[in-house]
């Protein structure tokens, strides 16, 4: 057993991961600073993120310090499966978010009536069985997880399945990808900054539009934090000699920062949203008058 670099800065991970967003969901529930932000899809995007630093980061802290996958294939296999839930419910929920924000803007008379809590309700129910529909076929069938020796992860080995899991992640993934670059890039035009001076004269909710531009950085963020990896697993897709493989400590290194996505929304939040650091500030207070008791 050995304390590495490496086991340090997974341990931090998951520590940050999993308090950043234990103190965004207090926010939102013990608080009335983020009211006109969807909770429905702001909580299932919390708690993706959330059972990611719970049910997969932990097993890779414990995994760096052995050297070696110690709990088993079958367990290998279900934490590679959670993860992929995990982070394509996360996409999902941030796209349902950035799709709220657009019809408040867009359409502020008719967004009650659209975005009603139990339609609301729905799509998020929609977003969880899509995900573990996805997930069900490979994890019940001949797919297998293999070791991601470089990063103390369990990662799908798609190569027994390809057809399956091309297919179906271009049905899964390119909609909410098309629904969120149309959602977001509406920001960009000269339509949107009409509506939002129409919508900030005739409403009295100006965080509408300041949590419209920090989903946006959420968005951006989520890219910056994956294209690298993905691009590094593409390129030795093509590329399958051994002696074209990366180094192991870049692999590490792009893997976690994808990871850190997870983390990521929170130093977000803090520092361009302001609705949210004043919720932190009547969370303390509230904290401190009941340990003070």
């Amino acid at each position: 057993m050995e304390f590495t670099g490496w086991t340090a800065l997974i341990l931090f991970l998951a520590i940050a991961i999993i308090v950043s967003n234990i103190l965004i969901l207090l926010v939102l529930l013990r608080t009335e600073m983020l009211a006109y932000v969807n909770k429905y899809f702001f909580l299932s995007l919390t708690i993706a993120d959330l059972g990611m630093g719970v049910f997969v980061v932990p097993f890779s802290f414990w995994t760096s310090l052995f050297q070696r996958w110690i709990y088993g294939d079958k367990f290998c296999l279900i934490e590679a499966y959670l993860a992929a839930i995990f982070g394509i419910g996360s996409v999902y929920s941030l796209t349902w978010l950035s799709i709220d924000h657009y019809v408040a803007i867009r359409k502020p008379d008719r967004y009650e009536s659209i975005m009603t809590p139990t339609r609301c309700i729905c799509w998020v129910v929609v977003i969880w069985v899509g995900t573990f529909s996805f997930c069900s076929p490979p994890l019940f069938g001949v797919s297998q997880a293999k070791y991601y020796k470089e990063a103390y992860l369990c990662i799908i080995d798609w190569q027994l399945q390809k057809a399956y899991f091309i297919t179906s992640s271009m049905l899964l993934l390119l909609p909410p990808v098309i629904a969120l670059t149309i959602a977001n890039f509406y920001m960009f035009t000269e339509k949107y900054k009409e509506k939002k001076a129409a919508f900030e004269k005739y409403t009295d909710c100006n965080s509408r539009p300041e949590m419209y531009f920090v989903n946006f950085l959420v968005g951006m963020a989520y890219v910056v934090a994956w294209l690298p990896w993905s691009v590094l697993k593409l390129y030795e897709t093509l590329h399958p000699d051994e002696e074209m493989r990366a180094p192991a400590a870049l692999h590490f290194c792009l893997i976690w920062l994808a990871m850190s996505n997870c983390f990521f929304k929170f130093l977000i939040y803090v520092i361009f949203y302001h609705d949210f650091r004043i919720g932190l500030k009547i969370l303390y207070t509230q904290l401190r008058c009941s340990f003070g008791r």
